[in-house]
This record gives C-alpha cells, sequence and structure tokens, in this order.
C-alpha cells in the first residue's frame, strides 16, 4: 500500500511530530510513505533525515493555485493507494487536488477542536474528504457539529513513539521546577500561564519556572514577566532540540491553554512519569483523568493552588507520575498505527 502525506505547514509542533512519527512506524508496518512538505521546513528536514521519502511543496493559502497543481501532479506520479492530509491548509490544498486529479479514498486528521469556520471551511468539511480521524472525543464532536456524517469519523488518538523513555525516579523532598513545553500561541494562554506563576511565585520563594518553546506570543511574555518581576525565576530557554534535559528537571508539568484538542505534549509527561497540571479544555480531560494522572483546575488561582499542593507532596507526585506512565502506555503509536492502516485498508477496499 502507498500512502502521500500532506502537511505544509513551516513550523514544528505536535502535528508535525505526528505526522512523522506515524510515517515511520507506518513504513515498519509495511505500508509506503511519501511525506509532502513546505520547502526547507522542520517536516521536510526531519522526515529526510529519518529516510522517509520527501516531496516539497509551498502552499500560500488554503486556495493557492501552484500548490494545488503541484500535489495533484505529486498524486499522479505516486498512484496512492490512500492521501492523508495532516492539517487544516493540507484539507484544501491537498483535498482539491484529489478531487481534480480523482485521487481517492482521502482521509483527514483533525488535530483541532473549534468548528469549521466560514462557507468555505463547511463545504471542505462536507466534500474534500472520505473519512476524518478525529484526535478526541472533542474534535468529533466538532466534526459532527460542521456537517460531517458519524460514519465518516474514526476516533483514533495521537501517539507516543517507541520506546517509552526510561523512568526517572521522582526527587524526595519539595518540588522545585515547574515546566512547560509549548508554543507561545494564544491556544496556550501565555497571560493565564504568567499570572498562574506570578501567584505560585509569590506563595513560594523556592520554586522556579521554564518554558521552552517558541512562538509569536514569547516577546508579550516576556514583557509580563519583566513587569511581575520574574526575571531571576522564570526561564524562557526557546526550542530545544534534545529534551532530555527539559524532562530530568521537571518536577511538576504545567499546561494553561484555553483550547486544546488533545495535547500530545501531555503525553510525553505522562511517559516520563511527570505530573501535570492542566485545565479542562477540549481533549485534555481525556487523556489526563483528574486525581489520577494530575490535577486539571480552571482558572491561575485553582492552577496555582494545584501546583502548590503537589510541590509539598512527594509522594503524591509520586503516584501520579507513575499512573501516568501507566496510562501513556495506552497511547503507544505503534499500535494506534495500526489502527490508522486498518482504516487505510478499509477505505482502499470499498474503494476498489
Amino acid at each position: 500500500m502507498r500512502v502521500v502525506h500532506v502537511d505544509p505547514a513551516t513550523s514544528w509542533r505536535g502535528g508535525e511530530r505526528q505526522v512523522l512519527a506515524l510515517a515511520e512506524e507506518l513504513a515498519r508496518q509495511g505500508i509506503d510513505g511519501t511525506v509532502v512538505a513546505s520547502p526547507n521546513s522542520p517536516l521536510a528536514e526531519r522526515a529526510a533525515r529519518a529516510h522517509v521519502p520527501v516531496e516539497t511543496v509551498r502552499a500560500a493559502g488554503d486556495l493557492d493555485p501552484l500548490a494545488i497543481a503541484r500535489i495533484g501532479r505529486i498524486y499522479r506520479r505516486h498512484r496512492p493507494d490512500v492521501v492523508h492530509l495532516h492539517t487544516a491548509r493540507a484539507h484544501a490544498v491537498g483535498g482539491i487536488a484529489a478531487r481534480l486529479t480523482g485521487t481517492r479514498p482521502v482521509v483527514v486528521t483533525r488535530r483541532l477542536e473549534l468548528p469549521a469556520r466560514g462557507a468555505f471551511g463547511r463545504w471542505k468539511y462536507r466534500h474534500l474528504a472520505d473519512h476524518y480521524i478525529a484526535i478526541s472525543e472533542a474534535v468529533e464532536s466538532s466534526l459532527l457539529t460542521a456537517g460531517v456524517p458519524k460514519q465518516r469519523v474514526r476516533r483514533i488518538p495521537s501517539g507516543i513513539p517507541l520506546p517509552l523513555p526510561a523512568t526517572r525516579e521522582a526527587r524526595s523532598g519539595r518540588g522545585r521546577v515547574i515546566g512547560t513545553l509549548a508554543a507561545f500561541t494564544p491556544q496556550k494562554d501565555p497571560a493565564a500561564w504568567v499570572e498562574t506563576v506570578r501567584r505560585c511565585a509569590a506563595a513560594d520563594p523556592d520554586l522556579r519556572f521554564v518554558w521552552a518553546g517558541e512562538g509569536e506570543l514569547r516577546g508579550s511574555v516576556e514583557v509580563a514577566i519583566r513587569e511581575a518581576g520574574l526575571e531571576g525565576r522564570v526561564r524562557l530557554p526557546g526550542f530545544l532540540a534534545d529534551l532530555d534535559s527539559f524532562w530530568a528537571e521537571v518536577d511538576v508539568f504545567l499546561l494553561t491553554s484555553a483550547f486544546e484538542a488533545l495535547g500530545t505534549v501531555l503525553l510525553d509527561a505522562m511517559a516520563h512519569a511527570v505530573p501535570i497540571v492542566a485545565t479542562p479544555v477540549g481533549g485534555i480531560p481525556e487523556v489526563v483523568r483528574d486525581g489520577r494522572e494530575g490535577r486539571l483546575a480552571g482558572d491561575p488561582a485553582t492552577l496555582a493552588a494545584a501546583v502548590a499542593e503537589l510541590v509539598e507532596r512527594p509522594e503524591e507526585r509520586r503516584r501520579l507520575g507513575a499512573a501516568g506512565r501507566a496510562r501513556a502506555e495506552e497511547y503507544r503509536l505503534d499500535h494506534l498505527a495500526r489502527r490508522v492502516a486498518d482504516l487505510y485498508e478499509e477505505l482502499a477496499g470499498a474503494r476498489a
């Protein structure tokens, strides 16, 4: 079976990581894949280093005619059994290219729980895919709201590539480092993060905070940190190619998202046996169950209180971390990729 994956994003975030990990795992399971990515993008470069076949197309917009034509030529050249589109823009340009070239079936993975916007968005979801993969129940609900029939939606969450990281022993005594790994975007609600950190820092002078990542709101976060007098307490190391040191120092993982389809970084935290404090939005409660793998709280005051509790209770951090590690086993990528492959075979067989 041959699959063409399309993701023209120019950034490297959780979705792009999932595309590459899925393509690699499917190859191990005997499914040949080609990734269509933006030129010089992190996805294109990492896929090439991983020996995953890559084609490059720059998509300047959802209706970019050059991108549509180039992707159409890739379909004709590769003659895939399945086209798998991984972003909203891929859904547009890749879906139109498939429609124009008669390439089917088309699968779209939806990684946002936000509803389809505008007439084109609603039309796209009704006409430019044969089947959808929803990574969470929240995403599935948004697809059904957009008018996608339930029989055309399969819920398959994001996965954790193998091998899972070696477990580390939770530090005894008080926790001291609160960590966040995310892009600086409105989705992650940096203002709520700064306010949570401000409350934590005011209550406990020993705490230190680290947010690793990049994004368009980093500058505003730096300003807010200075205004709150937190420069000596907060580190923003930027993008980290090697995350081992990050996970090794973090006692509690904090995520203050305003909306989140699933939160693949939470899977990483659980795989590293790091207890979680997060907001109960979107698909997060499907992954992190309150009181079992972490604490869920809806505003900076209750988030800070949850952090303070875990800082003072090493045994509770150890319990939540161990439960998270066990939970992470349920998101093994090899098992989830097999479910994706089963969907491919089902759709391709029906098409034949």
